[in-house]
């Protein structure tokens, strides 16, 4: 693209919407109509359409991942609802119960900790644990199924306000997965809510860190939908600044106020 002298053009000025325009008009053109062309019109349109497919293959990697993400809960659902339904609450809580002091691995303060947190998930009325407790600990348990996608993510061009809390959170965790050995700190947890605060505070440092990655997709997913996360190459998952950004159009919603036209 160098060599064609791309950069004497402004075409980092040019916004999707013109990129859509010049790509749709590439593809409807024939290859010798094309050949006719002058520059820089040659150039700006070769140059739009692949800008424009570059980011039509963001977003459908994007909505892939989406899509992922959602089997693999829809799955942790119905297994956690499977589970329940099968089995007695009392001897659900003993298995559980049963499971952690047989484990070589914890010390009395851990197996204490972790009985603790068992305690903490019943449910009031049946004496059982919640399903929504056990999908989050089938979906955690999918950790070679999320990790890809966590890295995935994270190798995207991901930007966020300077203001917010995603920005020290998405360079802690890229650091993390380069060293995937390293312990959790204080900047690789999300802000975490009460539903997940049982799996992130287990003494089991590996099952900790599969947790945190788990809540950290499920985060991602969450903040590209309401677009608190952005992508400075895509359509669909830009800035808000810029998807709502009306410099340059005439176009308005409907019963929106409009500029009265000027009298000559």
């Amino acid at each position: 693209m160098l060599d064609l002298l791309v950069d004497q053009y402004l075409i980092a000025t040019l916004t999707p919407e013109y990129m859509r325009g010049y790509a749709e008009g590439m593809r409807l053109r024939r290859p010798s109509r094309f050949a006719q062309l002058k520059e820089p019109r040659r150039t700006i349109e070769l140059v739009s359409i692949m800008q424009f497919m570059l980011f039509e293959h963001t977003d459908l990697l994007v909505k892939l991942i989406d899509r992922q993400v959602s089997r693999i809960w829809s799955r942790a659902s119905k297994k956690a609802k499977s589970v329940t339904g099968s089995t007695a609450p009392a001897d659900a809580f003993m298995g559980d119960l049963r499971e952690v002091l047989n484990r070589d691995t914890l010390d009395a303060d851990g197996k204490i900790a972790r009985i603790t947190t068992l305690l903490a998930t019943l449910d009031a009325t049946t004496g059982r644990r919640t399903i929504a407790a056990r999908q989050r600990q089938i979906f955690v348990g999918q950790i070679s199924q999320i990790r890809p996608l966590v890295e995935i993510l994270l190798d995207l061009d991901l930007c966020a306000d300077s203001v917010d809390w995603w920005p020290p959170l998405l360079k802690a965790w890229r650091h993390a997965c380069r060293c995937p050995r390293l312990p959790l700190t204080q900047d690789t947890c999300p802000p975490t809510s009460r539903a997940w605060k049982e799996l992130l505070a287990d003494p089991d440092l590996r099952r900790s860190r599969n947790a945190a990655e788990a809540q950290l997709l499920w985060e991602l997913r969450q903040a590209l939908r309401r677009g608190s996360l952005y992508i400075p190459h895509s359509l669909d998952y830009r800035s808000r600044d810029a998807l709502f950004n009306l410099e340059g159009t005439t176009v308005r919603a409907p019963g929106s106020a409009r500029a009265p036209p000027q009298s000559f």
